[in-house]
């Protein structure tokens, strides 16, 4: 049993089609007049709309008899010959559907007809009448509408109808349905859940509103019958939905050159009527006012021109603008320019299922002001403006009121922290001068990271030789004060005619720089973090005298920046740092089998500093597996790139505990321990060699050391007699 896959229609597939039936056609088996062959089809042409110009097709063709080389072939005899002929019945129905659509009902759009296949289950039915129940075949495909269809030519459809669909307007889809003979059509036609059909001729709409179908019956007839009907569609929530022009003012003073201030009025065309621009064609209805992404679509598909958009919108906006800013603010020298990248080169000229206003049409007004107001230059506002401070500002200061355009104006900061003061023609500006945008903080953020680093461990040896086993773990501490944000107090506030609550870190930089706080302010603040250091130092490991010294380059390299006050937050923090080295022991074990040597019950005592975050890191050499009890949840085990593993104890300052103690063991590779033994076994080795000198000296002389003799003393030889000599 043959079964066809779906294919589109395409030069290859009608070559093969060709192929296989050219023999059959050369002896005239295949019929060119549809009208005069035998055909009894009940079709359902199910049509879904993708979008407003794509379109679905699923047919369902209920075959109850086919004429097919020149025989007619009944249900029942399509179902006994269809295992030979199945391709043949096939490429008759697609013959069929491709004439009715391509060429008739869709004429000059895209369509994408798929081979027929069977309903494998209608050819297992039997009955007695040889006509019911038919053979089912299916046909997928899809269709792409074009502007011949609507006779309108436009270089894309799809961006047309969707643009149109999503700014509000409706289009009428007109159709001349087509039914051959011996065919009953139903053609349907769904929509998707966001387009509604408001209006259809001649056909049936169903309950719910988003089906309407053209029955056509001509099963029995010898001609083919037309009929003519069209459905109109519109978007239930169209993005746009506008009723009058929309022309607005965004003005802007720009604080971020210091000095001046840079006046800029952006005219915004968010909306235009066009009936009195340019004619529609007659298949769009409802739609006179579009926003400015209609605008770009219409002139990318070329139904309007730029020029055309100058001259009757822009420029007049422009000269009544222009005349009002100079009755306001004097003879400023005004330059005009029109934003390119709104219009002709905008890099997202329009999204057809997101049709609205932005980006506007825009062009600009722009000039310099020397002073912005009270007579006061701008460099007074930006270093406690851009950092929380508050000054009055109101509409007669700035009388944009009389200008007679909606409008929306801001007072800009430097532009990377994008903080802006904002009102508009509605509300009205008569408060003190805190940006929306601006940094308001509603408490202090300081935080504190305490970091006990193990430099060295060594052995005790005075210990040792008393019997006790134990290791001296020598710590490089460093309390780290940063201040992200603190209230003014003591030397440390802003001048008296600067209101601001909060002084974040470069704002504190920008005061020490300035030299507005002392030498004699900064020296108390390290001698107060020295006294709390050591106190946290002590605590932390036991320890009750060591000394602390302050990092003055730390602390130094921490007021370091690019000294743009257009850049001033407090996303990095001043650091006060504060160091000591201090050693502490701790006991230890040892096993040769199998080996290990593991250092017991580091305690650590970790205080919680209510409304300030607290981390203490303990850094353990690299190689060093880590043990650590931890029943708070608060402690966290990590390693380091180079190895090293971190414990962490992290307070948010927020925790409903004092503090924590916590109790590390370490187990020591054996090349350290190696090294810790080093010292012990070099002892060892320099003591065993001086008895190896010992030894090989006493072998040397006869096992003993002769004591030292007093000089002989000489006396004069005996000699006997010769006599007694002989």
């Amino acid at each position: 049993m043959v079964v066809w896959k779906e294919i589109s229609v395409s030069p290859t597939v009608l070559a093969v089609a060709i192929a296989i039936f050219l023999p059959l056609a050369l002896t005239g088996f295949l019929s060119s007049a549809q009208g005069s062959e035998e055909i009894w089809v009940d079709a359902l042409f199910n049509f879904e709309f993708l979008d407003g110009a794509n379109l679905s097709m699923e047919l369902k063709l209920d075959v109850h008899k086919i004429t097919v080389f020149d025989r007619v072939y009944s249900a029942e005899d399509i179902r006994d010959n269809y295992g030979e002929t199945g391709a043949a019945f096939g490429l008759k129905l697609f013959e069929y559907v491709r004439d009715t659509l391509r060429d008739r009902v869709f004429s000059g759009c895209n369509v994408e007809i798929g081979i027929p296949y069977v309903d494998e289950a209608s050819l297992s039915y039997s009955s007695s009448n040889p006509y019911n129940p038919p053979v089912t075949f299916y046909i997928d495909g899809n269709i792409s509408l074009t502007g011949e269809f609507f006779d309108y030519q436009i270089s894309s459809v799809d961006k047309f109808l969707n643009g149109i669909l999503d700014m509000g307007g409706c289009v009428k889809y007109s159709f001349e349905f087509l039914s051959p003979p011996g065919w009953n059509i139903s053609y349907n036609f769904g929509t998707p859940e966001y387009i509604e059909i408001r209006e259809v001729e001649k056909g049936i709409l169903s309950p719910e509103g988003n089906d309407v179908r053209w029955e056509m019956e001509n099963w029995n007839g010898m001609e083919e019958k037309a009929l003519d009907g069209y459905v109109v569609l519109r978007e239930k929530q169209p993005t746009s939905d506008l009723q009058n022009d929309d022309l607005r003012l965004d003005i802007n003073f720009d604080l971020r050159d210091i000095d001046v201030t840079h006046f800029r009025c952006t005219l915004q065309v968010n909306a235009v009527d066009v009936s009195h621009l340019l004619d529609l064609p007659d298949f769009v209805s409802d739609l006179d006012v579009i926003p400015s992404d209609g605008i770009r679509l219409f002139a990318d598909l070329g139904i309007i021109s730029w020029d055309d958009v100058y001259s009757n919108v822009i420029a007049p906006f422009k000269e009544d603008v222009e005349g009002k800013i100079k009755n306001l603010f004097g003879d400023v020298d005004i330059t005009f320019n029109v934003n390119l990248s709104s219009t002709s080169n905008c890099s997202h000229p329009f999204n057809i299922t997101h049709m609205d206003i932005h980006p506007p049409i825009s062009a600009n007004l722009s000039g310099e002001l020397e002073k912005f107001v009270y007579n006061i230059s701008t460099k007074m506002f930006l270093g406690f403006i851009y950092a929380g401070g508050s000054a009055t500002l109101t509409d007669d200061d700035l009388g944009l009121l009389t200008i007679g355009y909606p409008f929306t104006a801001h007072v800009t900061l430097p532009e990377d922290l994008s903080q802006e003061v904002e009102w508009n023609d509605s509300t009205s500006l008569n408060s003190t001068l805190e940006y929306a945008n601006a940094p308001l903080y509603e408490d202090e953020r300081t935080a504190r990271i305490i970091d006990m680093e193990i430099k060295s461990i060594d052995l005790d040896l005075i210990g040792l030789f008393t019997g006790k086993a134990e290791v001296i773990n020598r710590f490089d501490a460093k309390d780290k004060y940063l201040i992200y944000r603190i209230k003014p107090y003591n030397g440390i506030k802003a001048p008296e005619s600067i209101s601001i609550d909060f002084l974040n870190a470069d704002l504190i930089r920008l005061c020490i720089e300035e030299k507005l706080f002392s030498r004699e302010v900064i020296d108390s603040l390290f001698n107060e973090r020295m006294l709390l250091a050591e106190q946290a130092f002590s605590q932390t490991l036991g320890v009750p005298e060591l000394k602390v010294y302050p990092d003055e380059r730390g602390f130094d390299e921490s007021l370091e920046w690019d000294g743009d006050i257009r850049n001033m937050d407090d996303a990095y923090p001043i650091v006060i740092p504060i160091y000591s080295s201090i050693p502490k022991k701790a006991t230890f074990s040892f096993s040769l089998f199998p080996f290990s040597f593991k250092v017991h019950n580091m305690s650590f005592e970790c205080r919680n500093i209510p409304g300030q975050s607290t981390k203490y890191r303990f850094v353990f050499p690299p190689g060093v597996k880590v043990e650590c009890n931890d029943s708070s949840g608060i402690v966290s085990i990590n390693t380091t790139s180079d190895n090293k593993v971190v414990v962490e104890v992290q307070f948010d300052g927020y925790e409903d505990i004092e503090g924590i103690t916590i109790s590390c063991s370490m187990d020591i590779p054996p090349l350290m321990v190696f090294t810790i033994f080093l010292p012990f076994l070099l002892i060892i080795f320099v003591i065993a060699i001086l008895i190896v000198i010992v030894v090989t000296i006493k072998r040397k002389w006869g096992g003993r050391i002769k004591p030292v003799r007093a000089p002989p003393q000489y006396q004069e030889e005996y000699r006997p007699p010769l006599e007694e000599q002989r």
